[in-house]
């Protein structure tokens, strides 16, 4: 059993790795691919949804969800830079991209964390 300090300290190191993660996909998916909004940031929620979905159905109340799932997959995901790159799409009037980004970020993430689960439940 972990003690206190402990799990908070895996907890850290996990959120270090998710932004690490989330920054080289971020960067080199931009490279590589063009779309109208922020592929990068798009991706890692997308992905993040997936994999924390996984991580609920494997159980939740362990201490490997609390280090990847708190940890990890919220050092990864990334609600600030969204609602910061929305922000910056209003503010250029591309309101339909707006709600693009918007929509399809809410609607896939549930989806992808929806399937993360039926896996986890079937793994």
């Amino acid at each position: 059993m972990l003690t206190s300090i402990e799990m908070v300290a895996l907890i850290g190191i996990g959120a270090g790795c998710g932004a690490v993660v989330r920054y080289l996909v971020s960067k080199n998916l931009s490279r590589f691919v063009y779309w109208e909004f922020p592929i990068g940031t798009f991706f890692v929620n997308i992905l993040g949804s997936l994999f924390l979905g996984f991580l609920f159905a494997q159980g939740k109340d362990s201490s490997t969800f609390m280090i990847l799932g708190t940890g990890f997959c919220g050092g990864l995901t990334t609600f600030s830079t969204l609602n910061t790159e929305l922000l910056l799409l209003l503010e250029t009037k591309k309101y339909k991209l707006f709600f693009k980004y918007l929509g399809s970020t809410y609607f896939l993430g549930m989806i992808s964390c929806l399937m993360g689960i039926v896996i986890g439940m079937i793994v």
